[in-house]
């Protein structure tokens, strides 16, 4: 696909659902290779990465707790796997940092567990996914 982002790479996390999906179907359509990371709904990130395709456009799913530094170390190795094979190159031209979590209820039921899940994406995620993307993108 031909675009002003033709030849770039995409990483949209939280990008198989809800403002995500729209951010990545909007970075192919603009020609980008997107990669559509999802922490546990792989189909949502399937479907979406069908609709791009179907759109012509390129996209693959790629899993990951964003909140394990070493699951998104991980994530980042499978990242230049892909767009090596895909495009002959590694290295991120682009990152969206949208996956986040919400834990609805009352404070006083708010579990430690529940602060953990809740930090550990909506915060350190986007700091360990930032820092292995500034890394991704020197190469």
């Amino acid at each position: 696909m031909s675009g002003e982002l033709a030849g770039k790479t995409a990483l949209v996390t939280g990008g198989s659902r809800g403002i995500g999906r729209g951010i990545a179907q909007r970075l192919a359509r603009a020609g980008a290779l997107v990669a559509i990371h999802y922490g546990s709904k792989r189909d949502a990130a399937e479907a979406t990465t069908r609709d791009i395709e179907a759109a012509g456009g390129s996209a693959f799913p790629i899993g990951c707790d964003i909140s394990s530094p070493q699951q998104i170390k991980a994530m980042f190795g499978g990242l230049d796997d892909e767009f090596r094979c895909r495009t002959g190159a590694t290295g991120l031209d682009i990152l969206v940092n949208n996956a986040g979590v919400a834990v609805i209820g009352h404070l006083q039921d708010y579990s430690e567990a529940d602060f953990e899940r809740q930090f550990g994406t909506n915060q350190k995620g986007p700091f360990f996914v930032t820092q292995n993307a500034l890394s991704a993108t020197a190469r």
